[in-house]
């Protein structure tokens, strides 16, 4: 038997299925799309991974500078980093 955690996504909602749906930033999402693994993200980043973790999580928010530097992994504007 396998199990594991798959994320699932519909227009109206994104969370993990067979779990009770929870909000996950949208920032969460952006690396989910683009097939990025956070640590890889994070290192781009210059940030831990712990760090990136509790940012994605809601646990924290983030400094401009890591907002700055997302932004950059990503090769997005800032502006369009939410969390």
């Amino acid at each position: 038997m396998v199990s594991g955690i798959f994320l699932s996504c519909d227009k109206n909602n994104f969370g993990y299925r067979g779990q009770n749906m929870r909000h996950i930033s949208p920032l969460k999402i952006e690396i989910f799309k683009r097939g990025l693994v956070q640590a890889d993200v994070a290192q781009d980043a210059g940030i831990s991974e712990s760090r990136l973790s509790r940012i994605l999580n809601g646990r924290v928010q983030p400094f401009d500078y890591e907002i700055k530097n997302l932004a950059h992994a990503l090769g997005i504007p800032k502006e369009d980093i939410r969390v």
